[in-house]
């Protein structure tokens, strides 16, 4: 009996092992043939050689389950791959069967079943939601349903800001009823903050990770108090606030009515930050984690991107949001240890250095008004305090080299001080430079009497700074121009320079009446669909008209030659875009008519032309819940006369 115990034992022993061997094969054979298929697709295989591989994984997942049906492990496989591929209910039908083979008590690894069905109906509203979305040129309605359930499975702050952007294009959907545009905004603002609360949440576990010693009054900044952190000096005030009144004449399907709009501007400081450090592509600045002085704190000046900043590409975070796993990064880089310490050979260290970053500080008009003043008077302050800094810059990645062409114009050689360029298009989300002292400057945001937060709208005083200093070579705060009541002058010496420049004074020439027509033929976005029809009408409307001069602009000038046109226009036309920030050269009195939208997030040209003495006109586009997202807008044949008339009745006055 003894022996034949032992060999019944033997044979039960060789049978169960051989049989698990010959599951664990099985599970791996689903795993292989997933992966064959998973590279037929990515390589572009045809469609019978894709579905011959998906048939030959679910033979696998079979053949597994033959041998071992009351085991997890093959429907656990087969449901990963079935998600990989989008087959989002049948990957729920397969957990489900992994969620009954589970004991009872393993309660960690039904919270994984759990996590990975939500995980299943979650990849379903994001197909759908691509689908309807369409990169913006979809139903955006639709899509808005979307992701308030995608936030309702799996919130994160990528979903809270895709939500809000969403929210502005709606405003343009619901121009014509001010209190549904508003209730958009107002929902956008909510929902960006959101998603900076959320991120600024992970970013602080990882700092305290780091050794930053965080508090509870930590949060993310535009703008110091008047008791500024430990660490952080304000320097001086650069410019006081001020209030621009503006009379805008606005031509919607209404008609034509006049709006006044009154902008509250901030004051303008310049900041000394030690032990300061640069994080991610807009140089979101906070204090030097490891630093030898300990840093306290944990906050983040996010400058003059305000909620609209997006803090998954400038720093680090814990994903505290994740019920299942809390302590993952979120969007981690490659050079990231294993400690979560950045990499020494990302970061660039200074003595001194002053930064000009900011969000999008490589498009023409975030460039020109916001890094561009930055440089500028951070150059006149710290020349004048006898400051040797190294100048943080954006490197020139534009494709007509644009910001080169602006520095070789500066009357201060860009040669004689040091400088440090970053490409902001490979720049990882974390510190990527400190100085032991970093100099910034930093100003309130610009109010306009609405509840919600304008959009980069610059303090005149620094819009003012950089067009005296590439006219007149004199910075705005040394210069004579940089006052209100100064501008006629400004404009008059601005039009002798021009002269100068060009070596031609010829009255048909400098005296002709300038027509700038702004085309976006070639852009992506925002193409005028009756460009040429109203190109037409214009010329049609001034041939017989003397001195009369239409230009097109399509932004392939020099940035020299492109400021010597605008310095002389009378009335400059054109959709909302970056070339419409060339009207910082433009005369006192110039008119500009923007083809526009209603989004208060799209007013920074409204206010370049009050800030600058410039007459406004705003031209609605037909109503699109893309908004400025759109690939083509529209204009009413009404809007087109009216158009035609302005320019017209401009002539006749002049």
């Amino acid at each position: 009996l003894i022996v034949k115990f032992v060999v019944v034992v033997v044979f039960v022993c060789v049978n169960v092992c051989v049989k698990a061997d010959e599951y664990d094969n099985a599970c791996a054979q689903i795993i292989a043939k997933a992966q064959t298929t998973a590279r037929l697709h990515n390589s572009g295989g045809n469609k019978h050689e894709i579905e011959n591989a998906h048939e030959d994984v679910v033979k696998a997942f079979h053949d597994a389950v033959a041998i071992q049906p009351k085991d997890a492990q093959a429907f656990a496989n087969f449901a990963v791959y079935l998600f990989n591929t989008h087959r989002f209910d049948e990957s729920i039908a397969q957990w489900e069967e992994v969620a009954a083979r589970l004991s009872s008590s393993d309660e960690q690894m039904h919270r994984r079943v759990a996590y990975e069905i939500n995980n299943c109906r979650f990849g379903k509203a994001s197909k759908q939601r691509d689908e309807v979305y369409d990169g913006g040129k979809g139903n955006i309605t639709r899509a808005l349903e979307l992701v308030a359930l995608q936030l309702s499975l799996k919130p994160s702050p990528d979903l809270f800001r895709d939500a809000a952007t969403m929210h502005v294009m709606e405003v343009e959907a619901h121009a014509a009823s001010n209190k549904n545009g508003s209730t958009h905004m107002e929902e956008a603002i909510r929902l960006y903050t959101e998603s900076m609360k959320m991120g600024f949440s992970g970013w602080k576990k990882i700092a305290f990770v780091r050794g930053m010693k965080c508090n509870s009054k930590d949060k993310v900044i535009s703008y110091f108090n008047e008791v500024p952190p430990s660490g952080v000096e304000v320097k001086g005030i650069v410019a006081d606030s001020q209030t621009l009144e503006s009379n805008i004449t606005v031509f919607d399907d209404e008609g034509e009515n006049v709006d006044t709009i009154n902008y509250k501007e901030g004051v303008v400081r310049h900041v000394e930050v030690s032990s300061g450090a640069l994080f991610g592509r807009s140089g979101v600045v906070s204090r030097m984690p490891y630093s030898k002085k300990k840093a306290a704190g944990c906050w983040l000046h996010v400058g003059s991107a305000g909620v609209f900043d997006d803090l998954s590409t400038e720093v680090q975070m814990l994903s505290l949001w994740d019920s299942f796993s809390p302590n993952r990064p979120y969007k981690p880089h490659q050079l990231l240890q294993q400690s979560l310490r950045p990499s020494q050979s990302q970061v660039v260290h200074f003595p001194v250095a002053a930064t000009t970053l900011g969000m999008a500080c490589t498009s023409y008009f975030h460039f020109v008004t916001d890094t561009l003043p930055k440089l500028i008077l951070l150059h006149s302050r710290l020349q004048q305090d006898g400051v040797k800094a190294t100048f943080i810059l954006p490197k020139d990645t534009t494709s007509n080299k644009f910001i080169t062409q602006y520095l070789k114009m500066l009357p201060f050689k860009i040669k004689a001080f040091q400088s440090h360029k970053v490409d902001t298009n490979k720049v990882v989300n974390d510190v990527h430079a400190s100085a032991e002292s970093m100099h910034m400057l930093e100003w309130k945001h610009t109010a306009d009497g609405s509840p919600v937060p304008t959009h980069f709208l610059t303090p005149r005083h620094l819009l003012v700074s950089v067009r005296d200093t590439l006219q007149h070579g004199k910075a705005a705060s040394n210069s004579k121009y940089s006052g209100v009541n100064a501008h006629k002058e400004t404009d008059e010496n601005m039009a002798d320079e021009v002269c100068r420049t060009e070596n031609s004074c010829d009255a048909s020439v400098s005296d002709s009446f300038l027509v700038i027509f702004i085309s976006r033929k070639k852009q992506k976005m925002r193409k005028l669909e009756q460009e040429d029809e109203l190109l037409d009408q214009i010329n049609n409307a001034v041939e017989d008209l003397d001195s009369v001069e239409v230009v097109v602009f399509d932004g392939k000038l020099p940035i020299s030659e492109a400021m010597k046109l605008f310095g002389r226009a009378k009335i400059v036309v054109g959709v909302h875009g970056g070339a419409l920030t060339n009207i910082l050269f433009a005369p006192q009195g110039c008119k500009v008519v923007e083809f526009g939208f209603a989004a208060p997030t799209t007013q920074h040209f409204r206010h370049m032309a009050a800030a600058l003495e410039l007459e406004y006109s705003l031209v609605r586009v037909q109503q699109d819940e893309r908004g400025v997202g759109a690939p083509s807008v529209s204009i009413s044949p009404q809007a087109m006369a009216y158009v035609v008339d302005t320019i017209v009745s401009s002539i006749h006055n002049k």
